[in-house]
C-alpha cells in the first residue's frame, strides 16, 4: 500500500510553515460515495438547526466516503478541528478515516477518534453499606476537538497542504452523530519549560535559594 506513518510524515515536512488563522470547510456542500458492497441504505444529510436553516451534517451509514472541498490560501501544515454532536444510539467510539485528496496522508489517519463525555451516576450501597461503583451515562452535548495521535506519542496530528483547492474526505465506521463544523487551523502555541526559564532569567529571576529538601 505505500502509506508511511506519521513520524516520518511530519519528519517530510518538518520546516513547513504553520500559516495562522482559521479556515472553514462547508459541511453543507459535499459528495457521498457509497461502500463498495452497496447494502447499507445512507440516511445522511443535511439538518436544520431551531431556526429551520441548513446548518450541518446528519451523518449515518457506516463506510460511506463523505467528501468536502476546502480552498487553502497558504501551502503550510494545519491541524484538523470538528464541531460534532455524538447521537447516543450506542457507546463505542467513533471512528473514522480521513483521506487528502483521495489518499490516506499515512497510517494514523485511518484511525482517528472522536471523544464522547460521560458522567457518573448517583453512588448505591449494597447491603453491607458498601458503595458500589456508579453506572457512567453519556452526555448529550456539542464537542469541539482537533484531531490527534491516539498513541500519545505525537499530540495534535498536521496535515500538509500545499496552496490551492483540495478534497477532504472522511469515512465513518457507523456511530452516528452530527457535524456542524470543520476547520483547518492551528493548535494553541504552548511555551517550552526551557523557553520558560529563559523568560525569568531575562528579567532577573534568580534560583531559590536555602530550598527546603523533603527527600
Amino acid at each position: 500500500d505505500g502509506v508511511i506513518n506519521y513520524s516520518k510524515y511530519i519528519q517530510q515536512y518538518k520546516d513547513a510553515a504553520r500559516p495562522e488563522g482559521e479556515i472553514s470547510i462547508d459541511v453543507t456542500q459535499f459528495t457521498i460515495e457509497q461502500p463498495a458492497n452497496g447494502t447499507i441504505q445512507s440516511e445522511t444529510g443535511l439538518y436544520e438547526n431551531e431556526q429551520g436553516s441548513e446548518k450541518g451534517l446528519n451523518i449515518d451509514a457506516k463506510g460511506e466516503k463523505i467528501t468536502f472541498t476546502v480552498d487553502v490560501p497558504k501551502t503550510g501544515l494545519y491541524n484538523v478541528g470538528m464541531k460534532y454532536f455524538p447521537q447516543i444510539e450506542t457507546n463505542n467510539q467513533i471512528s473514522f478515516s480521513l483521506y487528502v485528496d483521495g489518499e490516506l496522508p499515512f497510517v494514523e489517519a485511518n484511525s482517528c477518534l472522536l471523544d464522547r463525555v460521560f458522567k457518573n451516576g448517583t453512588v448505591e450501597q449494597d447491603k453491607y453499606g458498601d458503595d458500589l461503583r456508579p453506572q457512567a451515562t453519556q452526555i448529550e452535548q456539542w464537542r469541539t476537538q482537533m484531531l490527534r495521535d491516539q498513541t500519545g506519542i505525537h499530540g495534535m496530528l498536521q496535515f500538509y497542504l500545499e496552496e490551492g483547492t483540495h478534497e477532504i474526505t472522511v469515512s465513518f465506521e457507523g456511530c452516528p452523530l452530527l457535524l456542524e463544523a470543520m476547520t483547518l487551523t492551528q493548535e494553541e502555541y504552548v511555551i517550552s519549560y526551557q523557553d520558560y526559564i529563559s523568560v525569568y532569567k531575562q528579567k532577573g529571576y534568580e534560583n531559590a535559594q536555602n530550598v527546603l529538601e523533603l527527600f
